[in-house]
């Protein structure tokens, strides 16, 4: 049986109602289960606890994983210093694209 809302109890004074979004963003992976005082089927809030704030279920867009070169990019784009395992990942793509592009050139 789906919650009807009463469920959503626990969620009513939780303080992470808002990062729970922002961590999960549920609309944008379709998700099933509840976060943010909410409870999800395939991205779309199904009920609610009382007095969520429809404020909160702005999520910021989905990024590429770090760790990847694409995820160094993303990490630029926002003006952000590259993470660790973001940099090493960009740094492996360069060396093999040198690699790739000696290889060609021969």
């Amino acid at each position: 049986m789906l919650a009807s809302g009463d469920e959503l109890l626990t969620c009513t004074f939780c303080p992470f109602r808002a990062a729970c979004i922002q961590l999960v963003k549920p609309a944008q992976s379709s998700f099933d289960g509840v976060a943010g005082g909410r409870l999800w089927i395939s991205g779309r809030v199904y009920a609610e606890a009382p007095g969520v704030d429809p404020d909160e279920l702005e999520e910021s867009k989905l990024r590429a994983v770090c760790g990847t070169d694409t995820g160094w990019r993303q990490h630029r784009s926002y003006g952000e210093e590259p993470c660790p395992s973001c940099r090493s990942a960009m740094g492996l793509f360069n060396e093999a694209r040198k690699f790739t592009t000696a290889a060609q050139a021969a």
